[in-house]
């Protein structure tokens, strides 16, 4: 075909889509004869269905023109092979400011693989042929190298209009629509569409799955940093996980055709789609409690609505389904989280959140260098253990699964990650649509020489019905406080770390120490990847949750409390041998539950919300007798907001060590916080006093005082190749992108469902706010109140009394332990036929963390008696001491200068509302002098009497 035919083809097409009247678009009611054409060669339609002889002889001189008889013919029979044989979708859409006083082919503002054809005020975008780059100088589509494509600043923006899909299929279809305005009319005409919509999604996900196998394929030469690597496995996903977003996919695909279609506003989409019926039937398959999950099918809601469940067994389910008799569903695992407020994406169901006028927010990153500075400021209030305890809880509560991608076509295949190009830069790409890097902003002083920090989304999964709406984010785990970080959110993860070579007994898989018989054994060795400084000796390990080897401290509190299971099951084996191996196992878990839960409540929450927060969001104990709150219309999933923001508060309490103490609570050794990470040989160097000398120094070390200042181990270093001072990520920018890639709506919503007043302007958060000069920053940061992001917010707030949190980040967090209680059928306070006698009852409320750790320590002789808290009068004496602080000069003890002690004792005698501590003055004036929460003998901490648990003391 000649040349000069691939050039009349774009001619050509702006020739035939405008043939009608001059400023309207595309009807049918203008061609009625267009139906005649729906499953034919659109070419002919749009011939047959010229409006009058004026339109079609201008047709044809312009086919002619001065261009010769030939070329056209061999243009029209290119076009009419190159379009018959495509599957199409017209839509005209006037886009007059653009293509005003314009006529011809014009470059895209939406990319460089596309054009827009403008005539007469009206403006078509069209695509180029696969791989293939618009010239705006020549008019064609041509290579990307010879095109020398910019894409233009747009006028107005361009909608969607008339597109040409690869041809995969020979389905052939012109779709003509009107623009109702009315909800209920974009309702009648979607449903009208709906089944062409869905069959096109689907052949949508095809498409994907091939683009993300050949992705794969291509990116084997990509390397992703270390850094990247350990951020990605501690949301690792399941291939379970992947299976689910099938139907996601295609639910999200036909929400974006309707929404494309008939231009639906980002803010009527869900009223539109919400009232239509699901293409996707639900579950008819029946789920028993343990069961391994069927493989997911695109065609069927891949949850299971109906349960076989045993009301009257004792013990929860490990993946936590069935413990509502009424709603079995509630709190199991592989659920999505749930929602405190509708979330807010930035085209209204998928995309990352935008600001209110519809732009990008400002980079993560750069909110993370001007808000998140790195100051030395301590608590001498709260220990650092109130950040250790606090994430292992959180990994008994949720954990959400990063996008992968299959190498197979299906997406059955083996799961592997999203290579974002050489970088981890590249998006906007076919297979790389889970890619939205981090931009690292001009001049910035640590990553400057990088162009983002790579970010993959959280993996897409379908709403728990299946029906159309906005994208939804999984959590693996179960709900409930079940100790599913010990025990494993599945059988399959239990049995593999049960220890079943003696069916007599219930224990948990231990190793023996490598240092000898002296010292208690550690968790089970697993030979995961990503662990540093490994050997055939020192081995990463295994436990009920994956995150258990992030860092040492946390793997030091996984150990202690599966040596606490052992220990109990030891006293309960002498007192009931007959009991057998499996009831051994189960009623040492439900202690262990149990014990779990009053340790969170008595210990962690009033030292997170205050006393205050605690008694008006009912979350107090009972001191005798049992709990009367428990209520099955009570769903307790995990919202995302808790997950992604207000449960992250922990990461500005990360002080930059992770300190070793000696039984005379001296501090022996300082590890730096990045060495720490995903590095097992701390657990195991019993000279420097291993599990005993990292949990003794959480204990004796202070946390960092809540405030907006974090550590540059967490917002430079986290998980540095080359620790302690090599670059790594930043964890708060990262909180920030995840928080919009979830469509967490912004501060100033959560603040409105809290109770809180809601912000007109930046100068309404003063009051609230612990740092007024910060508005100033968020102003320069963000247009409008609305933008500025959950966690920032929330990080920015002023402690509630007593607590380390701010009034938002408590509501969230007190409504979501109110849940998981109240909707708890195994709640240890509860009076039912599962639970404790009055007499367990009352020796589970003996237990505390720190009894815990004296049980479970090689050498430990004393103790403060709530570690969570300072031995009160030794944290206020000396306050005006210089505290080493570490700088990237000097690997060890290099101070910048003193710094003093924020919680001086005259400061709470005669001005006690100086600091955050929020401590009344009578109060203080009492704590110190009585010596509060000073250290004793570990025998001084009360016992749990397990007698009681004896069979004669068994509830009948």
């Amino acid at each position: 075909m000649p040349s000069i035919a691939v050039k009349n083809i774009h001619r050509l097409l702006m020739t035939l889509y405008t043939a009608h009247p001059p400023g309207q678009a595309i009807k049918a009611t203008q061609f009625p004869c267009l139906e005649l054409y729906n499953n034919t060669c659109p070419v002919l339609a749009c011939l047959a269905c010229m409006p009058g002889v004026t339109e079609s002889r201008q047709f044809f001189r312009r086919l002619i023109g001065s261009m010769g008889w030939a070329a056209n013919i061999w243009s029209l029979i290119a076009l009419i092979l190159f379009i018959c044989t495509a599957w199409i979708s017209v839509e005209a859409v006037n886009i007059a400011v653009y293509c005003k006083n314009k006529i011809g082919l014009f470059a895209s503002p939406d990319g460089c693989d596309k054009y827009v054809v403008c005539f007469n005020g009206l403006g078509w975008q069209q695509p180029c042929l696969d791989g293939l780059h618009f010239d705006k100088t020549t008019k064609v589509c041509t290579f990307a190298s010879t095109a020398g494509c910019q894409v233009p600043a747009p006028a107005v923006e361009v909608k969607a209009v008339p597109t040409l899909p690869p041809a995969t299929t020979t389905t052939t279809t012109l779709t003509t629509v009107t623009e109702p305005k009315t909800v209920d009319e974009l309702v009648s005409e979607a449903q009208r569409q709906l089944d062409a919509a869905a069959r096109e999604s689907r052949l949508y996900l095809d498409s994907k799955l091939a683009d993300e196998a050949e992705r794969v394929r291509s990116g084997r030469g990509f390397v992703d940093s270390k850094s990247y690597q350990y951020v990605s496995a501690f949301s690792n996903a399941k291939p379970y996980v992947k299976q689910l977003s099938f139907v996601a996919d295609i639910l999200l695909q036909t929400c974006r055709i309707i929404k494309e279609r008939f231009h639906i506003d980002r803010s009527q989409i869900l009223d539109v789609m919400t009232r239509i019926p699901s293409p996707i039937p639900p579950n008819p398959n029946v789920h028993l409690p343990d069961t391994p999950l069927s493989r997911p099918s695109r065609d069927v809601c891949p949850y299971p609505k109906n349960f076989q469940c045993d009301d009257q067994y004792r013990y929860r389910s490990f993946d936590g389904c069935c413990n509502n008799p009424q709603y079995p569903g509630y709190g199991r695992a592989m659920i999505p989280h749930a929602r405190l407020v509708a979330p807010q994406y930035g085209d209204g169901v998928d995309t990352l959140r935008r600001a209110k006028n519809g732009q990008e927010l400002p980079s993560g990153r750069e909110v993370s260098l001007r808000l998140f500075q790195d100051i030395n400021r301590p608590s001498n209030i709260n220990t650092l253990m109130v950040m250790t305890f606090g994430q292992f809880v959180d990994h008994d509560l949720s954990r959400s699964a990063a996008t992968k991608i299959s190498v197979e076509a299906s997406g059955l295949g083996k799961m592997e990650e999203v290579k974002c190009g050489s970088d981890g830069c590249e998006t906007g790409q076919k297979g790389l649509e889970a890619c939205v890097p981090i931009k690292i902003p001009a001049g910035d002083p640590d990553f400057g020489n990088k162009r983002c920090l790579k970010f993959v989304r959280t993996q897409e999964v379908p709403a728990l019905e299946c029906g159309f709406g906005f994208r939804e984010q999984l959590n693996q785990i179960t709900s409930w406080i079940d100790a599913s970080q010990v025990y494993g959110s599945s059988k399959e993860e239990s049995d593999s770390i049960r220890e079943f070579s003696d069916p007599r007994r219930g224990r948990m898989k231990l190793t023996p120490h490598p240092h000898g018989a002296s010292y208690k054994w550690l968790l089970p060795k697993d030979d995961v990847d990503l662990c540093r400084d490994v050997n055939s000796t020192i081995k990463c390990f295994m436990a009920g949750d994956e995150r258990v080897n992030e860092q040492a401290a946390l793997t030091a509190m996984h150990t202690i409390w599966v040596r606490e299971h052992n220990h109990i099951e030891d006293m309960l084996f002498t007192m009931n041998p007959h009991w057998g191996g499996e009831k051994l196992f189960q009623e040492t878990r439900r202690i262990i539950g149990a014990m779990n839960q009053h340790i969170i409540f008595n210990e962690l929450l009033p030292v997170i919300l205050g006393k205050d927060v605690i008694r008006r969001e009912g979350l107090e104990l009972q001191d005798t007798g049992y709990y009367g709150g428990y209520n099955p219309a009570v769903d307790p999933g995990i919202p995302n907001a808790f997950a992604t923001a207000a449960f992250r508060f922990g990461h500005t309490l990360i002080q930059d060590i992770l300190p070793r103490a000696n039984r005379d609570h001296s501090i022996t050794d300082r590890i730096m916080l990045s060495s720490a990470f995903r590095r097992p040989v701390h657990i195991y160097d019993s000279y420097r006093g291993g599990v005993d000398s990292i949990i003794t120094g959480m204990c004796d070390m202070p946390a960092q005082t809540y405030d907006r200042f974090f550590t540059k181990q967490v917002t430079r270093h986290l998980f540095a190749e080359t620790p302690p001072f090599g670059l790594g990520m930043d964890l708060t920018a990262l909180n920030i992108q995840r928080g919009r890639d979830h469509g967490i709506p912004g501060y100033n919503f959560y603040r409105k469902f809290c109770g809180l007043r809601y912000a007109h302007s930046f100068e309404d958060f003063t009051s609230d706010f612990a740092d007024a000069s910060v508005i100033q920053e968020l102003k320069k940061l963000y247009k409008h109140p609305d933008d500025v992001d959950l966690f920032v917010g929330g990080i920015l707030e002023t402690s509630v009394p007593g607590g380390i949190v701010g009034p938002t980040f408590a509501c969230i967090i007190a409504r979501t332990f109110k849940n998981v209680r109240d909707g708890d059928r195994f709640w240890y306070e509860n009076p039912n036929a599962e639970g404790f006698t009055p007499a367990q009852l009352q020796e589970i409320r003996k237990i505390s963390l720190a009894r815990v750790v004296c049980d479970n320590l090689d050498n430990i002789d004393t103790i403060q008696p709530f570690i969570l808290l300072q031995p009160f009068k030794a944290a206020f004496e000396n306050f005006d001491v210089e505290r080493p602080l570490f700088d990237e000069g000097d690997f060890y003890h290099k101070p910048y200068g003193r710094n003093y002690n924020f919680y001086k004792p005259r400061q709470h005698f005669h001005k006690p509302a100086a600091s955050k501590a929020g401590i009344p003055q009578t109060l203080f004036r009492k704590l110190y002098q009585g010596d509060f929460n000073k250290r004793v003998s570990c025998n001084q901490i009360p016992y749990v009497d397990l007698t009681v648990f004896m069979d004669t003391f068994f509830k009948k």
